[in-house]
């Protein structure tokens, strides 16, 4: 398997979906987007590939917010990170550790509670960076409190939360930021809203509702697929 170029620190380089019964989910991705996910390991994780380059994975998950998408944001030493993201005011939820010869993972929320990940890469470099259809092509995080908020990234991450609605760090744009008043979509099970090529938009949308996915603001290309987890196409 081919590597994925890496972001900068600070950058989205992985995603997984937790859910009480991936088998239906890994099956709408398939027919969605042409993944291939494998069978899963002895934990019930699943690789899945696009023309041979990971994009993402899927895997069991008993917490009762599940579905959801977690992204996990690159870093150089998920150790330090963390620290700097307790100091700023968020907190740990699993602590660093290895992940075999993959890389040091971590799980951390920020004050809002949105949950994230930290991944430090060793062997595997993330989520594969194209612009094909099916790749990750960042987020948009709804946010409370936005001063705080704000405050609370850029001491963590570097992230420079602008008034545009961009995300910056070390002078790339890594994804979005939106207000949690302008989120009028009750059904979003996580504050991150992961975006993935789809090439033409509309038609991808209406081959995802074929699929059984509901679309709950087309205007933004935001859908449900049909476990109910929240995810965006775009361009």
């Amino acid at each position: 398997m081919s590597a994925a170029d890496e972001g900068p620190a600070g950058a989205a380089c992985w995603i997984d979906l937790g859910t009480p019964d991936p088998t239906p989910t890994v099956r709408f991705y398939e027919a969605l987007f042409g993944w291939n996910v494998a069978s899963p390991d002895s934990d019930g994780y699943r690789l899945a590939t696009l023309e041979d380059h990971l994009v993402a994975a899927f895997g069991p998950a008993a917490d009762p917010g599940a579905p959801y998408w977690t992204v996990y944001l690159h870093t150089d030493d998920a150790h330090t990170t963390a620290r700097r993201i307790v100091d700023a005011g968020g907190s740990i939820v699993t602590a660093p550790a290895k992940v075999g010869d993959s890389g040091v993972a971590a799980t951390a929320q920020d004050p809002n509670g949105a949950t994230f990940a930290l991944w430090q890469p060793t062997g595997h470099r993330g989520s594969w960076v194209s612009k094909r259809p099916g790749t990750l092509a960042g987020f948009e995080l709804t946010v409370d409190d936005a001063a705080g908020i704000k405050r609370f990234w850029n001491a963590a991450t570097g992230w420079t939360l602008d008034d545009s609605g961009s995300i910056n760090c070390q002078g790339a744009v890594v994804g979005t930021w939106r207000p949690s008043a302008l989120n009028v979509e009750s059904t979003f099970s996580s504050p991150w809203l992961i975006n993935l090529r789809a090439g033409n938009v509309s038609e991808r949308m209406a081959h995802a509702i074929t699929l059984g996915a509901i679309a709950i603001d087309p205007d933004r290309g935001i859908l449900l697929d049909p476990a109910g987890t929240a995810f965006r196409l775009v361009t």
